[in-house]
C-alpha cells in the first residue's frame, strides 16, 4: 500500500471533496460536484463527519502483520516487550534497540494517521456549527471533536516534541508548508480543546454516551493525564478526583475481565478503540502469541512482541496480574495436548478467535484504574503520601490480591518511596496499553535506573531519543519542518 506524506493527505482530502459528487472518474457534469459548505447541511452530515473522525482510531491497531501496525511504535522502545519476530523486520527491531530512523514506517504513519484525524477534526469544527439543527446533539459533536483533536495532539507532542498545530481544516495546499509550534503553545491548545468537551459532553451515567464515544469522564481524565505530564500536581489530583467522585466507573471485581471481548465498554472502561468483528475487527491480540504454535486454528500466531523478562520477574507471585497478562502454556486447537512455551502476553487473548484478524478485542486507552493511580501519583507530589493517596492506590492494589502499600514490608511514608511504588504500580497495571514508554519519557526513568543509558538488551537510549525524529518524508515535502537534535 502507498504511503503519503501530510501534504500528500490533505491534498487527496481536498481531491475528495471536489468529487465527491461524480458518478463515474471521467464525469463532465460539473453541477455534481459537492463543495464541504453543500455537504454539511443537516444532523445526519455532521454525524457522519465525527464519525469519520472516529474511523481513524482503529488505524493505529490494525494491519495485516506486525509489519504494517503503528502499535509498536509505544512498545517496542518501553522496558516491559522484545521483539520477537523470528524474522528480519527491521523497522521494529530498530525502535526495540533505540534506532530511532528517521524512514522508520511505524513514525512516518502515526505522524500521518494522527493528522489525518486532527484535519478531521478540525473540518467537523469549522462547518458544524453553521448547521441547523439541534443545539444538543450540535454541541455533543463539536465536543467530541474537541476530545479527539486533543487525543491525537497529545500522543504528537510526547513523542515528537514541537508539532505543527493547525485549528483550521486545510482547504486548499496553500497552507500545507506550516512551521513547528513551541511544546508549550501545543499543550495549551490540547487543554483548551479538553476544557471545552468536558464541559459539553455527557457523562456515562446520564445514559446518553454510545459505546466508544468521548464522554465527560473521558475529557476529565484524558485532562488529569495532561497535567500529570505537565506536573501540574493540583489540577491533575483535582481532575483525577473529580472522576472517582462522579460515581460513574469503578473496577472490576477481577483483573482479568477488564480484558474479555464480553465486558468491553464495561464499567472500567472510559475510552477504548473500538472494534467488532462483523464490521472492523482487530488482530493485535495475534502479534503477542508464540509463534505458530497451533494455539488458535486457521488464524495467524506471529510471536511479535515478547515480554521483558525482567518486567515479567518484577511482578510478585501473589500478584494475580501476572497469571492474567502471562501465559505458560495452552491447550493445542487440535486437541492433541497442551503447548508449553517460556512467558508470553495473553492480555488481549481471544479464545473465540477461528479465523484471521476476527476477534471484536477493544483496545483499552482509559481505564478507571489508570485515573485512580493519576490521582496517587499528583496527590502524592502535592501533598505527600496521603491518606487520598494511599486509598487510591491501594484500590488498585487490592484488586491485584495485594496487600494495603503501608502494610508492606520496608515501607516508608515519604515522597520518594511513594513515588516509586506507583510508578511500578502503573507499569504492572497498564502493561502493554501505550502507557510505560510515555512513563519512561516524562520520569526519565526505566526499570533499572536512569533511562539514558538504559540498556534493553538490543541497544542503549541516548540522550536524544527521548524524542522520536520527524519522518523523513515530512521533512523532504516540507521545507519549514527542522528535524529534531540528533538525528
Amino acid at each position: 500500500m502507498k504511503n503519503y506524506s501530510f501534504k500528500h493527505i490533505v491534498l487527496l482530502l481536498i481531491l475528495g471533496y471536489s468529487f465527491a459528487g461524480c458518478h463515474e472518474f471521467l464525469e463532465e457534469h460539473p453541477e455534481t460536484f459537492i463543495s464541504p459548505n453543500a455537504y454539511y447541511r443537516n444532523a445526519e452530515d455532521a454525524t457522519s463527519a465525527i464519525n469519520a473522525v472516529y474511523a481513524i482510531l482503529p488505524r493505529f491497531y490494525q494491519g495485516i502483520a506486525y509489519g504494517e501496525s503503528v502499535f509498536f511504535t509505544l512498545e517496542m522502545p518501553s522496558d516491559q516487550a522484545n521483539s520477537g519476530t523470528g524474522v528480519s523486520v527491521v523497522d521494529q527491531d530498530r525502535l526495540d534497540a533505540y534506532i530511532y530512523d528517521p524512514a522508520i514506517r511505524h513514525l512516518r504513519l502515526w505522524w500521518q494517521y494522527s493528522y489525518q484525524g486532527i484535519n478531521a477534526a478540525n473540518t467537523v469544527l469549522h462547518h458544524v456549527p453553521a448547521i441547523e439543527m439541534s443545539e444538543s446533539v450540535k454541541n455533543r459533536i463539536l465536543s467530541e471533536a474537541y476530545y479527539l483533536r486533543a487525543y491525537f495532539y497529545f500522543d504528537l507532542v510526547r513523542l515528537f516534541g514541537a508539532v505543527p498545530l493547525s485549528i483550521e481544516p486545510t482547504l486548499n495546499i496553500s497552507n500545507v508548508n506550516v512551521s513547528r509550534d513551541d511544546v508549550s503553545v501545543v499543550y495549551e491548545q490540547i487543554i483548551q480543546d479538553l476544557i471545552m468537551a468536558e464541559n459539553n459532553l455527557p457523562s456515562v451515567g446520564s445514559g446518553e454516551v454510545e459505546h466508544g464515544r468521548a464522554s465527560k469522564g473521558a475529557a476529565s481524565t484524558l485532562l488529569a493525564k495532561v497535567y500529570l505530564t505537565l506536573e501540574r500536581w493540583a489540577d491533575a489530583a483535582n481532575k483525577a478526583e473529580e472522576v472517582v467522585n462522579s460515581g460513574d466507573y469503578q473496577l472490576f471485581d477481577n483483573y482479568s475481565q477488564a480484558f474479555k471481548v464480553e465486558n468491553k465498554n464495561g464499567i472500567e472502561h472510559i475510552f477504548s478503540i473500538q472494534f467488532e468483528r462483523t464490521i472492523i475487527s482487530s488482530n493485535f491480540h495475534a502479534w503477542f502469541l508464540p509463534r505458530y504454535r497451533g494455539i488458535q486454528a486457521n488464524t495467524e500466531e506471529f510471536g511479535a512482541i515478547l515480554p521483558n523478562m525482567d518486567f515479567y520477574n518484577s511482578y510478585s507471585d501473589g500478584d494475580h496480574r501476572k497469571s492474567a497478562n502471562f501465559y505458560t502454556s495452552y491447550p493445542a486447537a487440535d486437541g492433541s495436548g497442551i503447548v508449553e512455551f517460556e512467558p508470553h502476553i495473553f492480555k488481549y487473548f481471544d479464545p473465540s478467535v477461528d479465523v484471521v484478524g476476527g476477534s471484536s478485542m477493544n483496545y483499552p486507552k482509559l481505564r478507571y484504574a489508570e485515573t485512580l493511580l493519576i490521582l496517587a501519583e499528583a496527590e502524592n507530589e502535592a501533598n505527600g503520601p496521603s491518606a487520598k493517596a494511599l486509598t487510591a492506590i491501594n484500590q488498585v492494589r487490592n484488586r491485584a490480591k495485594l496487600p494495603n502499600l503501608e502494610t508492606m514490608e520496608g515501607y516508608e511514608p515519604t515522597k520518594e518511596y511513594f513515588r516509586n511504588a506507583v510508578l511500578k504500580e502503573r507499569s504492572w497495571e497498564l502493561a502493554y496499553e501505550g502507557n510505560r514508554y510515555f512513563d519512561m519519557l516524562r520520569t526519565r526513568t526505566s526499570i533499572s535506573g536512569p533511562l539514558i543509558g538504559y540498556n534493553s538488551g538490543s541497544g542503549v537510549f541516548k540522550a536524544h531519543n527521548v524524542l522520536f525524529p520527524i519522518p523523513q518524508r515530512e521533512i523532504d515535502n516540507n521545507n519549514n519542518l527542522v528535524q529534531n537534535l540528533g538525528y
